[in-house]
């Protein structure tokens, strides 16, 4: 938890922006399924697991920009010297969908760094799909780096809530050891979405086609009837004008 007053400080005026730019998600999450994986050559292997709990959230603040940012923490059943407290915070430039390039600085038990990625996503106002591939490089003791994918889906059930799972395999190789690490964590959670999601469209109840903004033209009035087509009974008219009249 050392780095969720950290969190708090950085992101919370960034939402308070992106407020007044476009949506802001924020995606408290559990961790049911955390993994780690030693490896050393001529030295101890183990693996590991156990689960976690986290927060992320990611702000639209101008255009094409987004700020994101993540808490993440786990716990491992044996391996406690690999309990992870990391916390992530980045800029991105991305399409419509959250396509797009994000960095971030990254700052855990391994040390602090940086991470690069590139994102797809696609759907719609509802249901949405991602993949995420990257780069990150941590630093301390060692300098651990290496590659890092994320994929997933998330549906929105109404404008404000929604949901999410995710699967994220971060892969390090240590610079100066022989020491390789993985983690791997599956992640499910609520997505909460302030502003920028697009209602559904409502039911149209009207009877009828209304036209906006048109005025309605002058009405023509019928044109009077030649005096030799009136009706043959009409008093007003003399009899000879009459066809067939006397």
């Amino acid at each position: 938890m050392k780095h969720a007053p950290l969190f708090a400080l950085l992101f919370t005026p960034t939402l308070a922006v992106a407020q007044d730019w476009g949506p802001v998600t924020v995606d408290p999450y559990y961790v049911p399924r955390a993994e780690v994986e030693f490896r050393a050559d001529g030295g101890p292997s183990f693996d590991e697991g156990g689960d976690g709990y986290g927060v992320k959230a990611m702000a639209r603040i101008m255009g094409p920009f987004v700020a994101t940012g993540e808490y993440h923490s786990v716990s491992y059943d044996e391996a406690s010297d690999y309990d992870r407290d990391d916390f992530r915070v980045g800029a991105g430039v991305v399409g419509a969908s959250n396509s797009g390039l994000y960095t971030e600085y990254i700052s855990s038990e391994l040390g602090d760094g940086f991470g690069a990625h590139v994102r797809l996503a696609g759907g719609n106002e509802r249901a949405s799909l991602h993949a995420q591939l990257g780069f990150v490089q941590v630093e301390d003791q060692d300098r651990f780096y290496g590659g890092e994918i994320n994929f997933g889906a998330a549906y929105q059930f109404t404008d404000l809530l929604g949901t999410f799972v995710d699967y994220r395999l971060t892969n390090f190789e240590g610079h100066d050891s022989d020491v390789q690490l993985k983690f791997r964590d599956l992640r499910v959670g609520v997505r909460l979405t302030f502003g920028g999601v697009a209602s559904m469209p409502a039911e149209d109840d009207s009877v009828g086609v209304e036209t906006v903004g048109e005025e309605p033209g002058p009405v023509e009035e019928p044109a009077e009837l030649p005096a030799d087509t009136a009706p043959a009974n009409d008093p007003n008219v003399p009899e000879a004008a009459v066809p067939g009249g006397g």
